[in-house]
């Protein structure tokens, strides 16, 4: 019993010490060695996927399960997708060029924000507002991104699920992220770190938590030890009662008398 409480211990300790020099190097570097390009069978078979509803993803996966083998998905061929420090760059000056409202959420999003793991999905939140979906998709055609009639449609019309793989690099687009009552919500506690809107840790980690999936599930202890060391360095300083009161409007000062 001592031995197993030793362990973990031990494994808690190196883990903190990993996010520690993680959140020590420049946010480029976190995106270099961040992002990787694995095939995944099903979801990558084909230039793009949109769903209406979380639900209809699992759906859609399963049907296109029971057609194929993994035989016939294998990678052999596919080119690969990472996404790198200089296109993170250009997505961030092209959604700001065209006024968009967006924020990178899920392990993408962690990542920026320091947390020491390897993904190859560039997750984005985008509200449902249709002049805003007007705009991603301009910021998209400048990006170099081809987008089907049936896209833009899902786009426009907000679909839960987007995966763009007719681009630089994969992308997902997400209107509904579990976990997450909405995006304003979710954009009143975001940060902006060097340049890239990105949700809110703890918004993160609930939308991942609230998702089931096992996967995501896994990744909470990581991400929860990660959260410690981000708020350890994050938390603003606590205010006395003297600088509150200095903050709040004179009227309501005078009205307090």
């Amino acid at each position: 019993m001592r031995k197993t409480s030793r362990k973990r211990a031990d494994w808690r300790r190196e883990w903190r010490a990993q996010c520690r020099r993680q959140l020590d190097r420049p946010t480029l570097a976190r995106i270099k060695y961040g992002f990787a390009w694995v095939h995944k069978p099903v979801l990558d078979d084909g230039p793009s996927r949109a769903f209406d509803s979380m639900g209809h993803i699992v759906a859609g996966v399963t049907k296109t399960c029971r057609r194929i083998s993994v035989t016939e998905s294998s990678a052999h061929g596919m080119p690969q997708s990472k996404f790198t420090p200089q296109q993170a760059v250009e997505l961030a000056d092209a959604f700001a060029r065209h006024r968009v409202d967006y924020l990178f959420i899920g392990k993408s999003g962690a990542i920026l924000l320091g947390y020491p793991a390897v993904t190859q999905d560039v997750d984005l939140f985008l509200p449902k507002d249709k002049a805003n979906a007007q705009r991603v998709l301009k910021a998209l055609a400048a990006l170099g991104f081809e987008i089907s009639a049936l896209v833009r449609r899902k786009i426009l019309r907000g679909a839960d699920f987007i995966q763009l793989k007719n681009g630089p690099f994969d992308l997902d687009l997400t209107h509904a992220p579990d976990g997450i009552e909405s995006f304003p919500a979710a954009k009143s506690r975001s940060v902006v770190h060097d340049g890239f809107p990105v949700a809110n840790l703890r918004d993160i980690i609930a939308s991942k938590r609230a998702s089931g999936r096992q996967r995501d599930l896994l990744d909470l202890p990581l991400l929860e030890e990660f959260r410690r060391e981000y708020e350890r360095r994050h938390t603003p300083p606590i205010e006395t009662a003297r600088e509150k009161a200095l903050r709040r409007p004179a009227a309501k000062r005078r009205s307090a008398r």
